[in-house]
Parts: C-alpha cells; structure tokens; sequence
C-alpha cells in the first residue's frame, strides 16, 4: 500500500466541513489532488487532529505544528505515528507532501518506508513542481 500524507494549510474554510474541503489554500489543494491520483489512500495531517481521514467533519480551528514547542511536537509526532500503524500498519510505503513541521516530530517514531516530496522547497516552488506532475 502507498499512503499520501498531505500537511494541512491554515488558510481554511470558515465552515465545519469535511477535511479535504475545510483546508482551502492552493498548495493543500493541488498537493491533495496530487495524493489521490498518485497513492492507494490519502490522509491529512492536522497540527489538532493528528492523522486524519480525508471526509472527517471538523471545524476550522488556528494551531500549526510550528507553533509547538520540542516536547508538543515530539508527542503530537509519537501519536500520529501510532495512527498511522493503526491505519495503514508499517510495511505501507509512506509519501510525505508537508513542510518539515509535519514530518520532523513523526520520522522518529515511524518504522515505515518514507518518501519526502518537495523537501527543502519553498511554497512556490511546491505549488511550480505540483503543476509540472
């Protein structure tokens, strides 16, 4: 199984509304189109809910993994790693399209195979490569 894992974008809906349709900036919204049509399964990671699964309801909310402190990101990290072994397990081959907030507090937790898209890119440029797929 290959799993998309889309950080999620703090420009969202002002709506409660399922999660691939609250988050609302461009880059969330070309990197998730990217998921479906590329990988088995896409969820989204939330700096509030964890992992989560791309038609769960929630309601708009302001916290980013960038505003955690070391030891809220090194638990936020140890939990969405133990979602994911319960979703997908750990032979699911993992692709990565989030900035570093996301994926930093989770890589040491994770016994899966991972892949980082874009790493090291700027927003831009993100948004440049996701159009050129």
């Amino acid at each position: 199984m290959r799993a998309g894992l889309v950080g999620c974008g703090r420009t969202k809906s002002s709506q409660p509304g399922p999660a691939n349709t609250l988050y609302t900036s461009s880059l969330f919204r070309k990197s998730y189109d990217y998921s479906q049509k590329n990988y088995d399964v896409t969820y989204i990671l939330s700096a509030k809910h964890g992992l989560m699964e791309s038609d769960k309801v929630i309601e708009p909310y302001d916290i980013t993994p960038a505003a955690f402190l070391k030891k809220e990101a090194t638990r936020w990290g140890a939990y969405v790693a133990r979602q994911i072994r319960d979703k997908v397990g750990n032979d699911a081959y993992l692709y990565f399209l989030a900035g570093e907030h996301y994926y930093n507090p989770i890589l040491p937790f994770l016994r899966n195979p991972y892949q980082i898209l874009m790493k090291h890119l700027r927003t831009n440029q993100r948004q440049r490569w996701l159009n050129e797929q």
